[in-house]
C-alpha cells in the first residue's frame, strides 16, 4: 500500500497579522526510502529465486498473464516483486493473490484503463490531484477530504477514481528517473465537516488499495 499522510492547514490571526501553517497529524504505510523494500528498487530485475518461481507459476497457468494484459497491466519483474514482498515472500500466497487480482482486473478494467467518462462526477468534484513528484522521485497524490461528501458521492465511482489515479501515478513512478516504483499520498483534512466523514467511502478506498495496489 502507498504511504499516506494526514494533514490540516491551520489559519489564524494575531494583532492584525494573519499566518498559515500546515500540520501533519500522522502518517501510515511504509516508507523504505529511495531503495524500496530492504534497500532494493522494486523495478529492477535480478535472479531472486522466489521471483523466478513466482513467474513460473503465474506464466504456467495459461490465463493469469492474459487477464493482466486485458486489464492493462504487465507481469514484469517489478510487478512480481511487489506482490511477493507484500505477501511476506510466500510464493504460494502471492500466486493466489495475483490470480485473484488478475481476474478482478480483467472484469473491472476490461478496456485496459479506467476512462474519464466512467468517473466524470468524481473528476468534477476536484477532490484528487496528481502533483508531480516528491524529492525521492515518487508521484505525489493529494486527496482533498473537504471535497468528498456523502450526499454527492457514488461509492463505485469513488473506487474507480482511486484506480484511475493509482494507475496513472504508478505509470509515472515506474517511468520516473530515480524513483523506486512507489507513490506518496497525502490526505488533506483542511475544512473537513461531518458531511465529509464517509466511513463507507473511505473503507472502499482502502479496500481497493490494500487488495490491488501492494507495495505502491
Amino acid at each position: 500500500m502507498p504511504r499516506f499522510v494526514l494533514c490540516v492547514r491551520l489559519k489564524a490571526g494575531l494583532l492584525g497579522v494573519g499566518f498559515e501553517q500546515e500540520v501533519q497529524l500522522f502518517a501510515w504505510g511504509r516508507d523504505e526510502g529511495p531503495g524500496g523494500a530492504k534497500g532494493q528498487d522494486l523495478r529492477l530485475a535480478d535472479d531472486d529465486p522466489l521471483v523466478v518461481e513466482l513467474r513460473c507459476r503465474i506464466e504456467g497457468d495459461g490465463g493469469t498473464v492474459e487477464s493482466l494484459r486485458l486489464g492493462g497491466e504487465r507481469c514484469d519483474e517489478a510487478f512480481l516483486r511487489r506482490w511477493l514482498t507484500a505477501k511476506g515472500r510466500d510464493v504460494e500466497v502471492a500466486t493466489a493473490a495475483i490470480r485473484a487480482h488478475a481476474e478482478w482486473r480483467a472484469k473491472y478494467v476490461p478496456c485496459g484503463r479506467i476512462t474519464e467518462e466512467e468517473i466524470a462526477g468524481e473528476l468534477a468534484a476536484k477532490k484528487v490531484y496528481l502533483q508531480g513528484c516528491d524529492d525521492k522521485g515518487r508521484p505525489l497524490v493529494i486527496f482533498l477530504g473537504s471535497k468528498h461528501t456523502m450526499a454527492e458521492r457514488n461509492v463505485e465511482e469513488t473506487q474507480r477514481l482511486i484506480c484511475y489515479t493509482m494507475d496513472n501515478a504508478g505509470l509515472m513512478s515506474d517511468n520516473s528517473e530515480g524513483g523506486d516504483g512507489k507513490v506518496y499520498c497525502l490526505f488533506d483534512l483542511t475544512g473537513l465537516n461531518l458531511e465529509n466523514l464517509d466511513a463507507q467511502g473511505f473503507s472502499a478506498i482502502f479496500d481497493v488499495l490494500e487488495k490491488h495496489y501492494p507495495e505502491r
